[in-house]
C-alpha cells in the first residue's frame, strides 16, 4: 500500500490513465487506479496527482461518488487532487505540494502540456469530493475536459480547450474555469461560499478583454469563466457567490 501521509504528493504518471470503480482486484489492470485507492489517500490529506500524457478516463463508478472526505468534513487537513495532462516540472509539483494549487500560481508554465488530449467522465453523474482543492490542467488546443459534478472544501480551478462540467460547489474562494481554445458549459448549479470572506464578485471573462460582471458586492468569493472570442459559455443551472465574514 502507498501513503505519502499528511502534506505528501503521490504523483502517478504512465501515458493512459483509467480511474476504474471500487477496491483493486487480486490483479490489478496495468495503468488502472481503483477509486478506494484514490479515496483513502486524499482523507489521509495526501495531495494525489493524476498526470497522464494522453489520456485520464474515469469510469462510472457505481457508488456515484469518489468521496475524498469521508468522515472528516471538520477536518481540514483533507487532500488536493490534481488532474493534469503532459509533463509537470520539479518546481511546480513542488509548489503543488506547499500551497495545493498550480493554476494561477504562475507554476503553469512549468507544465509541457500536450496539444491534444482528453480527461473524460464516463458517467457525468457521478461526483468528486474532496476537502482540498481541485484541479484539472487539460489540452491546449484539442480534446475534451469532461467532468462530472465537483464538491470541493478548497478552491476549483479547470483549464483546458474545451470544458463540460457538472455541477460546481466551492466552499472556499474561488471557481475558475479557463478555455483558452474553446467552449464552457456546465450541466448544473454553480456555488461559491467563502465563509470567512469580506468580498463577493462573480465574473465572466472572455480572452480577447471583454468582460462582463454578473454580481459584483465588494467581495473575494470568486467565480471567473474564461473563453476567447467566439467562446460559447453555457450555463444550466443557477449561479450563486456568497461570502460570510466569519
Amino acid at each position: 500500500e502507498l501513503n505519502a501521509g499528511q502534506g505528501g504528493v503521490l504523483l502517478i504518471d504512465p501515458a493512459r490513465i483509467t480511474i476504474a470503480d471500487g477496491a483493486p482486484p487480486q490483479a490489478p489492470a496495468v495503468d488502472t487506479l481503483y477509486e478506494t485507492d484514490i479515496e483513502a489517500q486524499l482523507q489521509r490529506g495526501t495531495n494525489v496527482v493524476i498526470n497522464a500524457s494522453q489520456e485520464i478516463i474515469v469510469n462510472n463508478l457505481s457508488d456515484d461518488i469518489l468521496d475524498g472526505v469521508g468522515n472528516n468534513q471538520n477536518n481540514n487537513n483533507n487532500g488536493n487532487l490534481l488532474l493534469a495532462l503532459g509533463e509537470i516540472g520539479f518546481e511546480a509539483l513542488s509548489n503543488f505540494q506547499e500551497t495545493g494549487r498550480l493554476i494561477d500560481s504562475g507554476n503553469i508554465n512549468q507544465i509541457q502540456r500536450p496539444v491534444t488530449g482528453d480527461i473524460i467522465f464516463q458517467d457525468m453523474t457521478d461526483t468528486v469530493q474532496v476537502g482540498g482543492n481541485f484541479q484539472v490542467i487539460g489540452a491546449t488546443s484539442s480534446g475534451s475536459t469532461t467532468l462530472g459534478n465537483i464538491t470541493a472544501g478548497g478552491n476549483i480551478d479547470v483549464d483546458s480547450a474545451n470544458i463540460t462540467t457538472g455541477r460546481l460547489s466551492s466552499e472556499s474562494s474561488l471557481i475558475h474555469l479557463r478555455a483558452p481554445q474553446g467552449d464552457i458549459t456546465v450541466n448544473g448549479n454553480i456555488d461559491v461560499n467563502n465563509v470567512n470572506s469580506v468580498m463577493n464578485r462573480s465574473i465572466i471573462e472572455n480572452n480577447n478583454g471583454t468582460m462582463t460582471t454578473i454580481n459584483e458586492i465588494n467581495g473575494d468569493a470568486r467565480l471567473r469563466i474564461e473563453g476567447t472570442t467566439g467562446s460559447v459559455i453555457s450555463i444550466s443551472g443557477d449561479v450563486k457567490v456568497n461570502a460570510q465574514n466569519g
